[in-house]
């Protein structure tokens, strides 16, 4: 050791280490020399596990193409994948379609768009001999629920059992699930046959899709724009056609906002609506905010009718879900709505392709003669400013324990970073005071914000969440509406290096997380070129059509932040060059229960609206 010590210090320098430090010097060099090499097996471990991993994926999914290219599998004719939904189904209960073929052909049809889009982390084995048993039951004259024969996509942190859920983890590598997740089992209840796994950012606190085990996934309409996340995998897959139905989670617009980038619809339950057992966590034991699993699809009906799936199921299985029956009326009804609209939220105003698709839905409801009125969204920047402090509560040591030794992907690393950084007394309290001095509000909110607090101060912070959503709980019954629609999200799909950095720009999902309202994405258009020519005026374009005269009082009495000149504003602004083609979408929102009514707006908006959701290029 000591001779490796003078190879490394050589000369003087080590003399002098031995003069100034003595026996003490030696002892601590030894000690971090010996972590060092420690850590580095470690790294070299987890890099060889991820490396298995990611190639026994790829492995998988190349026998799919290639079984499909000699007939071995079976399947016949793959014209099927572009059937909707509703005709799919009628041809699998007719027997006109067996699901063995189905099944078949949407396994082909995903591999090939993962060549294309790297949306996959494998398949799952027992599809193929559930559509078998299903094909039995059909030629009996039986059929298995309301999903009977449908293939569906799964996030990989969905847990199935015999299968390992990442996270884009390596320690988890190999971890497998010894049962699966209510809502798969919900899904397998009602017929549903899930067959493939879907991409994840790594942890699933990101609005990227990437990790460094399967790499990233494109966006299907420009590939060098990210499909969103946490659910990103999944959006890409169905947007291109490769599965029908897809199961996601959310926690801060992990299903709407990765729907909303490749033109899909995404659907997020209240909490206490169907189970929310059975999903690989990085935040275990962290309640503040719930999560929730949803499903998405191209088509509202298809997400509702696997919501009636989850909602008549879950049940059984969770004592802690209310047995409340799905109520088809409310879905199919013709009643006329009032529906509340705004366009900016004060925390962060969104861009003109996103606030354009706001003022089409509603006109698309007016002219449905549906009731449309302005809303004012109360205490937006509290409500987000404690999502942010509930969901990094313990400093980010859940986290960091998880990503120990591994290899942290790059669309992470500024939250990690700045989680760090934030219990520091520098970013804690000194950068806060300077970045006001510059007009910098917002950052220097979120700064103080985050990072590690004590159980008085989360207690606090979780009572005045229930005081907000008493606040928004009352501000939709003075209103009279039924239904809210909003942005979803500030911006468009924006690219890969953006995500980092642009975290708080969710803020138009995050915060119904905060509330536990049910919301859901549905596509409404494209982004053209006058939208980046408005962006010249963003965001006082966007936030004086919201404020309108009130909007000066509303910054002093710290209601609104107005232009800021920060580094969020530059990001958002390079974002939006470069948008034509891609989709636009909004949010729309309800009182917690009222599911059926959020999914009934959702549809009435894609009738009205769908013809103008472009076509992935693929």
């Amino acid at each position: 050791v000591c001779r490796n010590f003078a190879l490394m210090a050589p000369g003087r320098r080590a003399a002098t280490i031995l003069v100034v430090g003595g026996v003490p010097a030696i002892i601590i060099f030894i000690f971090r020399l010996l972590q060092a090499i420690k850590t580095s097996r470690k790294r070299k471990e987890l890099e060889d596990r991820a490396d298995k991993r990611r190639s026994k994926a790829t492995q998988q999914i190349d026998e799919v193409v290639a079984q499909a290219q000699d007939g071995s599998d079976g399947e016949s004719s793959g014209g099927f994948t572009c059937i909707p939904y509703k005709e799919l189904k009628l041809q699998i209960e007719k027997g006109k379609l067996g699901v063995y073929d189905v099944v078949c052909a949407y396994r082909r049809k995903a591999a090939t768009l993962h060549k294309e889009l790297n949306c996959l982390t494998g398949f799952i084995d027992e599809a193929l001999e559930h559509a078998k048993t299903l094909d039995s039951l059909r030629e009996s004259g039986q059929l298995k629920g309301v999903l009977h024969g449908i293939p569906v996509s799964v996030k990989e942190t969905i847990l199935i059992q015999g299968y390992d859920s990442t996270a884009g983890i390596a320690k988890r590598c190999g971890v497998l699930s010894d049962e699966d997740s209510v809502a798969i089992a919900a899904i397998k209840e009602a017929g549903g046959i899930p067959f493939c796994r879907t991409n994840i950012p790594q942890t699933n606190l990101s609005y990227g899709c990437s990790n460094p085990i399967f790499g990233a996934t494109c966006n299907p309409f420009k590939k060098d724009r990210t499909s969103g996340g946490s659910s990103g995998g999944e959006a890409a897959l169905i947007s291109c056609g490769g599965s029908v139905l897809g199961m996601g989670t959310d926690i801060g617009g992990s299903i709407r906002v990765p729907a909303a980038f490749c033109g899909i619809c995404g659907f997020k339950p209240f909490s206490g609506r169907i189970s929310r057992r059975g999903s690989f966590s990085v935040l275990p034991g962290q309640t503040g905010v719930a999560a929730s699993f949803g499903p998405m699809a191209k088509e509202v009906d298809t997400v509702a009718a696997a919501m009636s799936a989850l909602v008549t199921h879950t049940s059984k299985y969770d004592s802690f879900v209310a047995p409340i029956p799905w109520n088809w009326d409310t879905y199919n009804s013709n009643s006329k709505l009032r529906i509340g609209y705004y366009v900016a939220d004060g925390f962060i105003a969104s861009t003109p392709p996103c606030a354009r698709a706001v003022r089409e839905a509603c006109e698309a409801m007016r002219a449905r003669g549906h009731q449309i009125v302005p809303f004012a969204a109360p205490r937006a920047i509290k409500c987000l400013l404690l999502f942010i402090k509930l969901l990094t509560a313990d400093g980010g040591e859940s986290v960091f324990e998880l990503l120990q030794d591994e290899k942290v992907d790059g669309s992470l690393r500024a939250f990690v970073e700045g989680v760090r950084v934030s219990g520091s007394f520098w970013a804690g309290k000194l950068l806060p005071k300077a970045l006001r001095r510059q007009g910098k509000k917002r950052v220097a909110d979120l700064l103080e914000s985050q990072g590690i607090c004590s159980t008085a101060e989360l207690w606090k912070a979780q009572s005045e969440r229930l005081r907000l959503q008493l606040i928004w709980e009352r501000a939709f019954k003075e209103a009279g509406i039924d239904v809210l629609i909003c942005p979803s999200h500030t911006m468009l799909a924006p690219k890969p290096h953006v995500v980092a950095s642009s975290g708080i720009t969710l803020c138009y999902t995050q915060i119904f997380n905060f509330l536990d309202f049910p919301a859901g994405t549905v596509p409404v258009g494209t982004a053209n070129s006058d939208d980046e020519i408005a962006m010249e005026d963003w965001p006082y374009n966007t936030l004086k059509e919201q404020f309108g005269d009130e909007l000066e009082r509303m910054i002093e009495s710290n209601l609104v932040y107005g232009e800021q000149h920060d580094a969020v504003e530059a990001i958002v602004r390079s974002n939006c060059q470069g948008i034509s083609g891609l989709p636009t979408a909004v949010q729309c929102v309800t009182l917690p229960w009222n599911e059926e009514l959020c999914l009934r707006a959702m549809r009435e908006i894609q009738s009205a609206l769908g013809k103008n959701v472009p076509t992935p290029c693929l």
